[in-house]
């Protein structure tokens, strides 16, 4: 199985999303995935990247890689956001006394 490596990075515009569905499609053909999970990761990565397009704005960019390493095809893709744009889990409270393997009170 020859697989061909791809690395892109882009703006986060229309153009690019097309291309990185595009991209990705044309990838797991190679790769003989069945049509119907083909179609299906073409249409989640293009949700997942106009999400992103929504909350980070046009001008982020987006890489997106592909490829094999140890004969383990992999795809990846990845924006890195501004700090001030990161999510962040809430902090919670601990009880008094409470440690990490404390059993949870009644």
């Amino acid at each position: 199985m020859k697989v061909q490596t791809i690395n892109i990075a882009c703006p986060l515009t229309g153009e690019a999303v097309d291309e990185l569905a595009a991209q990705t499609e044309t990838f797991l053909r190679a790769l003989r995935m069945e049509r119907s999970n083909i179609l299906r990761v073409r249409l989640s990565l293009e949700e997942t990247l106009l999400r992103w397009r929504e909350r980070f704005g046009g001008t982020a960019e987006v890489r997106f890689s592909a490829g094999s390493r140890w004969r383990v095809p992999y795809t990846s893709w990845s924006s890195p956001a501004p700090p001030s744009t990161r999510w962040r889990a809430p902090r919670r409270r601990r009880r008094a006394g409470a440690t990490l393997c404390s059993p949870p009170s009644a």
